[in-house]
């Protein structure tokens, strides 16, 4: 959004009508990187912080960089949902000779 207000400064809004136009986020899918033989009540997810650049600005992901800056082990919570994925299969092992 802050892109859209930069490259139209002649278009002005009321700051409720600019809350009322925005989107709810839509979820962020992130796969386990753990097994319940291993740790048997938690989830462990492996996350790539999204950082970049765009027209002289930096940019970083919603929901990677609260992870990874923001959120503190043991106290932040965090509401997630689990989401099946019927169609992931692991990857056939490669046999090298």
């Amino acid at each position: 959004m802050i892109d859209v207000l930069h490259a139209r400064v002649d278009v002005k809004l009321a700051p409720a009508d600019f809350v009322r136009a925005l989107r709810k986020l839509q979820p962020r899918l992130y796969s386990i990187s753990s097994s319940p033989k291993a740790h048997s009540n938690q989830v462990h997810l492996t996350v790539g912080a999204v950082r970049y650049e765009t027209a002289g600005r930096a940019r970083k992901g919603v929901c990677s960089t609260f992870l990874a800056d923001r959120a503190v082990p043991g106290e932040t919570r965090i509401d997630v949902f689990v989401h099946s994925n019927k169609s992931f299969r692991p990857p056939r092992a490669v046999t090298r000779r």
